[in-house]
């Protein structure tokens, strides 16, 4: 209409006015404007108790065990409670209106009872300034840790990434090395065994070729020393590898061929190298081909010997020896004539 307003528009107009109250005075400003008791905790107490009655009496459906989970249920969440018992068991009334079904009339009435002198006003304010002041900020704390701990977490993952592909590089240069494909270590590194007698035929075909060498050498010695080197002086390993070809490692050390030589392919068997997995810790046992391994008794072995990682007691066959200290082990071994050994300087027996 034209024309200035009326008083009552005026008053209308006012109190659609927004106020600007600090949150942390809101409890305070409702309670001095007497939009609540001053009692109103008592009050809220008493309806918490009813809620804590009801809960238990609840049916089970997905939305009132959603509300069930909560530790508290405030104002809001009995009116979400009520809606979902209205739509399950709401569907009955008397003649007056009022709902027949015994939960439904309790939180109605528990609603009534927060709405009854604002109750739900005071503890919605007081949720409100608990939130402000320690539960946002608690959160926004934790929001922080957890950040942090993503960020080190993809840092450490790209570490760990990139270090996998050098000792993945590094295993596989280590592999082509020593000539194995790295599929299976400890199958491949027994068998490249079986491959040093070719490669010491071929060691022995080239020595010939160094005999220059050995020459030129052995006359830059005399010139030195000014005598010319003994046998034991002058490249003992490679003199006997020219001289008796390719001997084995017991001629080289006590200067007689051994009695018996084992097959290379019985040798290939006492190199066989087995991965075990029966106590399901991964350990790694040799076995070389005579029964005993390492950490296993004699009674299971069948064998007299015992090896471990305790006492070693090794049994010599002398049942008969007592508990005298002054006792002598017996090898059965003959006495032999030491007269005609004679130690050198190079420390060799001839």
């Amino acid at each position: 209409p034209l024309g200035p307003p009326t008083w009552f528009e005026v008053a209308m107009d006012e109190q659609l006015f927004p106020i600007d109250i600090h949150y942390n005075k809101l409890l305070d400003w409702l309670v001095d404007r007497r939009h609540c008791e001053f009692k109103w905790h008592s009050q809220a107490r008493d309806i918490q108790e009813r809620v804590g009655r009801a809960v238990g009496e609840l049916p089970s459906s997905e939305q009132l065990d959603k509300l069930k989970a909560k530790d508290k249920l405030h104002y809001y969440d009995c009116q979400a409670v009520l809606e979902g018992l209205k739509s399950t068991e709401g569907d009955t009334k008397s003649l007056f209106g009022q709902y027949t079904s015994p939960r439904v009339r309790e939180w109605a009435e528990i609603v009534k009872a927060y709405e009854k002198k604002n109750v739900y006003l005071a503890e919605c304010a007081q949720q409100l300034i608990r939130n402000v002041n320690y539960e946002i900020p608690a959160l926004k704390q934790q929001i922080s840790k957890c950040q942090q701990t993503q960020r080190e977490c993809l840092r450490k993952e790209g570490e760990c990434a990139s270090n996998s592909v050098m000792l993945k590089e590094k295993f596989e240069s280590a592999c082509r090395e020593m000539g194995i494909q790295g599929k299976n270590v400890c199958e491949e590194l027994a068998l490249v065994v079986t491959e040093l007698p070719s490669i010491f035929e071929t060691v022995m075909t080239q020595l010939p070729s160094v005999l220059p060498a050995i020459t030129y050498y052995q006359a830059f010695l005399q010139h030195v020393v000014k005598r010319p080197p003994t046998e034991s002086e002058f490249l003992p390993l490679l003199s006997l590898l020219l001289k008796e070809g390719n001997v084995t490692v017991h001629q080289w050390k006590y200067g007689v061929p051994p009695k018996d030589l084992v097959p290379e392919s019985d040798q290939s068997q006492t190199a066989d190298v087995e991965v075990r997995n029966g106590n399901g810790d991964g350990e790694l046992q040799i076995n070389w081909g005579n029964g005993i391994e390492i950490g296993q008794p004699a009674a299971e072995s069948g064998q007299t010997g015992v090896v471990d990682s305790g006492e070693l007691g090794i049994d010599f066959g002398d049942t008969g020896m007592g508990s005298d200290d002054s006792a002598g082990i017996d090898f059965g071994a003959e006495a032999v004539d030491l007269s005609g050994i004679v130690i050198e300087d190079s420390g060799e027996e001839r």
